[in-house]
C-alpha cells in the first residue's frame, strides 16, 4: 500500500525506514486527541474560514470569504471581490473582529487552509484576540469539513439557482440568505403569532428541529401564545414529514423552475405560491380540496357536463396553473 507525501507516492517500506531512523515506534495513536476528538471537544471555541468562488453570467469570477462558527453553525459572509488580495483579506478579518466584539473572547481557534492570501497580518488580527490559528494539512479539505459543508450547502441552495450578474449582485444574494439570525427568527415568530390570532387558529403544538437559531426567546414567545414547542429527534427529518414534504413540493413546483434574482423577487414568488397552495392546489389528505377552498358542488346533470367550460389562469408567467369553471 502506497502513501503520498507532497503528492508523490512512497512505499510502506520507505515510511518504516523514516520512522525507524527518527526513533518513532509504530503505534495506532501517538498521544493526544485525534482530529475528530479535537473538533468535537473544542467546537464552541472554533471558527473556520475558506474562500468560495462565484461565476458570473459574463464568465468573470468573483470570490467571497466565509467564516463558520463550529458551535452554532452560524455563517458569516465577510466580503465579495474580484481580486482577493492579501490586504483585502486582512481587512475582512478586521471587520469580522469588530462584528464579534466581546463574543471573540469565547473563540480559541481559527481553522484555515494554506492559501497564500492568508498573510501574517491576517493571522495577527486573530492573535490579538488570543485566537490561535490552526492550518489544515496540504490538499486535505476534509480537515475543514464543517466549512466545506457550509459552502456546499450555499451552492446547492442558493448559487446553483441564481444567475449572478455582478459583484454587487453576488454580495446582495449572499447577504439575503446567509444571515438568518436568532433575532430575525424571533421576529418571524411574532409575525406568525399575530397571523394565527387573526385567523382564529386552534393550533396547540409547534414542531421544529433543533437548529440553534430557534432560541429560548423563540420558544417563550410561542409559549405565551399557548403553543407547546416539540423538538424532533436529532437527524430525523421524517418526524416533521409534512413540513419536509411541503419544502420538496415548493422546490419541485416552483424554485426548480424559477430563476430568483434577489430577495424582493424571492418574497414575491413565495407570496404567489402561498396563495396558490392555500386557495387552489388540491390536497389528497383533504379529499382534493384546498386548505382555504372547499370542493365545488358535483355536477350530476349530463346536459350541464356537456356544456362545461374550463378556464385556466396562469401565475408567475405560467409556472403555476389554476383551473376553474368559466363564468
Amino acid at each position: 500500500m502506497n502513501s503520498f507525501v507532497w503528492g508523490r507516492p512512497i512505499g510502506a517500506t520507505t515510511v518504516w525506514e523514516i520512522l525507524t531512523a527518527a526513533g518513532i515506534d509504530p503505534a495506532p495513536r501517538r498521544g493526544g486527541p485525534t482530529w475528530r476528538e479535537f473538533l468535537t471537544a473544542q467546537a464552541e471555541g472554533i471558527i473556520a474560514c475558506d474562500f468560495v468562488h462565484i461565476d458570473l453570467v459574463d464568465l468573470r469570477r468573483v470570490y467571497a470569504v466565509v467564516f463558520l462558527e463550529h458551535g452554532t453553525r452560524r455563517l458569516h459572509i465577510a466580503g465579495v471581490t474580484a481580486h482577493p488580495t492579501g490586504p483585502w483579506t486582512v481587512q475582512q478579518a478586521r471587520n469580522l473582529a469588530v462584528e464579534f466584539g466581546v463574543r471573540a473572547d469565547s473563540l480559541r481557534f481559527l481553522l484555515r487552509d494554506r492559501d497564500a492570501k492568508y498573510t501574517e497580518s491576517f493571522d495577527a488580527v486573530f492573535a490579538a484576540d488570543d485566537i490561535e490559528v490552526v492550518r489544515t494539512a496540504p490538499r486535505a479539505p476534509r480537515t475543514n469539513a464543517h466549512c466545506e459543508r457550509g459552502i456546499g450547502t450555499l451552492r446547492r441552495e442558493v448559487l446553483d439557482h441564481l444567475l449572478i450578474c455582478s459583484e454587487a449582485h453576488a454580495r446582495q444574494a449572499l447577504d439575503a440568505t446567509a444571515h438568518p439570525t436568532a433575532e430575525w427568527i424571533v421576529q418571524l415568530g411574532r409575525n406568525l403569532v399575530m397571523d394565527l390570532e387573526d385567523a382564529g387558529s386552534r393550533a396547540r403544538f409547534l414542531i421544529r428541529d433543533r437548529d440553534a437559531k430557534f432560541t429560548a426567546a423563540f420558544d417563550a414567545l410561542l409559549a405565551d401564545a399557548g403553543l407547546k414547542v416539540i423538538t424532533t429527534g436529532i437527524w430525523i427529518p421524517r418526524m416533521n414529514s409534512l413540513m419536509e414534504r411541503w419544502i420538496q413540493t415548493c422546490r419541485r413546483e416552483l424554485l426548480d423552475r424559477t430563476l430568483i434574482w434577489n430577495q424582493c423577487h424571492l418574497l414575491h414568488v413565495f407570496v404567489e405560491f402561498e396563495t396558490f397552495y392555500d386557495e387552489h392546489r388540491p390536497h389528497r389528505a383533504l379529499g382534493q380540496a384546498a386548505p382555504l377552498r372547499p370542493l365545488p358542488e358535483v355536477i350530476d346533470i349530463p346536459a350541464r357536463r356537456r356544456r362545461l367550460r374550463i378556464r385556466r389562469r396562469d401565475r408567475l408567467g405560467g409556472t403555476l396553473h389554476e383551473y376553474g369553471h368559466a363564468a
